[in-house]
């Protein structure tokens, strides 16, 4: 299966890079692995794993989110990694082996060939849940690369689904978002940026603001939902608290599953 060169990617961003431009770095640096870099300000290098490489983009050593006056270099690791089918031999065939804190340090330690490049490119980090959050929001404002809403354009920045359901009462203050079969009732205000997913129920007098209402959720009237994301079951603040809905005595009051009677 692996009998060419390859790329790996972490699931936990969002990319717009130009492979070919990173394979052709790969190739002509004859190397085992190339890691995808990108410059972070200095500020920020304490989030990531930094990469240090020599003057010829050699990889020689790593430091796992250091402190910003301990930083060699401002070159985050992606996440993002093009190998030749022999990386393969450096992974035991069993037990957990982690590609960035156990298989890149044994190549270097061993002199293999692993290089990195600082690639100009869209990478945003969806790691962290408040992250999540914010790219949820930046995606909305048209803010990532190649990125765009799909559905009926409503009215400037509003976008609807198939069989979605708008009060002509309900005020839209854009960007949003409504999944296909939502439904919202009368007079409820809406203030983006906001994302409701397939299948939700928004009742009547309603207020949600900087929310992300995920599919199947019902939100009760006269309910107000800022600076949310919410679940049938599972809800995220935009500071990244975590919680289920039965743990909320707010939210469990107001949501449920649009889908139970």
């Amino acid at each position: 299966f692996f009998d060419d060169t390859f790329i790996v990617l972490c699931g936990d961003a969002i990319v717009d890079l130009n492979i070919s431009e990173a394979l052709t770095f790969h190739k002509n640096n004859n190397a085992l692995a190339t890691i995808i870099t990108k410059n972070v300000p200095k500020d920020r290098v304490s989030n990531y794993g930094i990469v240090v490489t020599d003057e010829n983009d050699k990889v020689i050593s790593f430091q796992e989110k250091p402190a910003i006056e301990e930083a060699k270099s401002r070159m985050a690791n992606t996440g993002i990694y093009l190998f030749e089918p022999e990386i393969i031999s450096y992974i035991p065939d069993e037990g957990f082996f982690d590609i960035g804190s156990q298989l890149f340090p044994k190549l270097v330690e061993t002199g293999q060939r692993v290089f990195a490049t600082d690639m100009d490119f869209s990478w945003h980090d969806i790691g962290r849940r408040e992250d999540y959050l914010r790219i949820l929001a930046d995606a909305l404002n048209g803010k990532i690369n190649n990125f765009h809403l799909w559905g009926r354009n409503e009215q400037p920045g509003v976008f609807t689904g198939a069989g979605a359901v708008i009060s002509k009462k309900t005020v839209l203050k854009p960007p949003v978002y409504v999944g296909p079969s939502s439904i919202i009732g009368n007079d409820a205000h809406i203030e983006g940026p906001v994302s409701i997913g397939t299948g939700c129920k928004i009742s009547q007098k309603c207020s949600l603001k900087n929310a992300f209402i995920m599919d199947y959720t019902k939100v009760v009237k006269n309910s107000k939902i800022h600076d949310l994301l919410v679940t049938p079951n599972y809800y995220i603040s935009m500071d990244g608290d975590f919680g289920t809905i039965d743990e909320s005595s707010f939210l469990r009051k107001i949501i449920s599953d649009s889908r139970k009677p």
